[in-house]
This record gives C-alpha cells, structure tokens and sequence, in this order.
C-alpha cells in the first residue's frame, strides 16, 4: 500500500498543494519551519483522522482560512481508492471514493500508517497504559 498523491487545502501553512510520491523511497528536504513535519501530519491524519502534533484539531486549519482538506490517492495489491478528510466548524467528514463514511471505524485502517517518534523509546520504561495507548492506536488499523 502507498500514497501516490496528496493534495492539502488550507492545512497548516499550505494554502493549496499538490504532492505527487514515485515508486520507491520518497525524501521529503527542506528549511526548518518550511512544512515538513506538516506532510507528514496531514498523512496520519489522513489515515488515524487525528493529529499526533496537536491536541486540537482545529489547529490545523491555516490561520484565516474556516476549513481545511486533506486527500489522497491510495494503491494497493487489490485495489485504488481516494480518502479525503474535511475539517470545519461543523465537524470532521471522512469520504471514501467520493462517499461519505459516517462510521469512523469504517475508515480507519484503510491507509495504515504508524508515527514513531525518538520519544516513543520510554514506552519501554514508562507505565503499561502508555504501552497499551501506543499499540490500541496501532492495531485499530
């Protein structure tokens, strides 16, 4: 499974872009504080429907904007499929191939992804209910 493209709208600091990923390793460079780590936030975001930066979601909405959109093309062995996540004052709306998901279990999972952070290695000094945190999020896909 891979992303082949990613459009962002609004998202951060991106008022509206357009990633297209090769086959292979994918190097994301560039400047500090130019929007790195915000790729890869709208990419788990797009695939967990959270954030792992910020606590509020509404956040990530770029500032003067009211919404933002996050969308990706998915292949896989089997199959192609668009996911797209909205983000307003209403609320967040989760699409698949243009449908909308009202279940948020029906969407998660469908683009796996895990975040691991150098701060991840206390998970094996802290408390069990880290441990459990870290891997309820992972094995949810």
């Amino acid at each position: 499974m891979k992303i082949t493209n990613l459009k962002l709208t609004n998202y951060r600091n991106y008022n509206k872009i357009d990633f297209a990923f090769c086959n292979g390793l994918n190097i994301i460079i560039g400047n500090n504080a130019q929007g790195k780590t915000n790729i890869l936030e709208a990419i788990y975001f797009l695939s967990i429907t959270k954030s792992f930066l910020s606590v509020n979601e509404k956040n990530c909405i770029k500032d003067g904007t009211l919404y933002f959109k996050i969308e990706g093309n998915i292949k896989s062995l089997n199959n192609n499929c668009e996911l797209r996540v909205t983000l307003n004052s209403n609320g967040k709306k989760l699409e698949l191939n243009d449908n909308e998901i009202k279940k948020h279990y029906h969407y998660v999972g469908i683009l796996k992804t895990i975040i691991f952070f150098p701060d991840d290695v206390r998970l094996i000094k802290d408390s069990p209910s880290n441990r459990r945190r870290f891997l309820n999020i992972e094995m949810s896909q």
